[in-house]
């Protein structure tokens, strides 16, 4: 058995007796981690088309943030997909309500 398997093994048989304050710990890194793995894991062509599809949701010349473009991709994976034109003005009415918020 190699190395790295066996510290697997050893991480599941430390979890099962682990006081829930660790527990709570590895799950939000095991998460950040998972979280972090998909992106690492596109061809640089999906990443070059990822980012020109944020790019054409700019306003104003202003590209949309992370946060934005995840909550979009989100909302689209729950079947709460809207056109593109409709996308464009929630956007930026939120964005210059923000304006308004942070001025």
């Amino acid at each position: 058995m190699n190395a790295e398997k066996e510290m697997r093994q050893e991480v599941k048989k430390y979890i099962d007796t682990a006081h829930v304050k660790v527990v709570k710990m590895m799950h939000a890194m095991l998460e950040i981690d998972a979280d972090n793995d998909w992106w690492d894991t596109m061809s640089n062509n999906v990443k070059a088309d990822v980012e020109k599809t944020k790019k054409s949701f700019a306003i104003a010349g202003n590209p949309i943030s992370d946060n934005e473009f995840k909550s979009m991709i989100e909302d689209a994976e729950k079947g709460n997909s809207i056109s593109l034109k409709e996308s464009k003005k929630i956007w930026t009415k939120r964005r210059k309500a923000l304006e308004k918020i942070t001025r």
